[in-house]
């Protein structure tokens, strides 16, 4: 399971359901580290987080 770290997909229900070892939860934007979105290939990591602090 790909999740974000909101509280929603971070939890005890959830965990307990993980525990059960069908599933294993990466977290988005944490864990991977690679997308297939055209958009975020084209502008590198580096370049967007210089243009968030401006």
């Amino acid at each position: 399971m790909v999740a974000d770290s909101g509280v929603e997909n971070v939890n005890h229900e959830v965990d307990r359901l993980l525990d059960l070892g069908r599933l294993r939860r990466v977290l988005a934007q944490v864990e991977v580290v690679y997308s297939n979105s055209m958009i975020e290939v084209r502008i590198p990591a580096d370049l967007s987080a210089r243009s968030a602090l401006t």
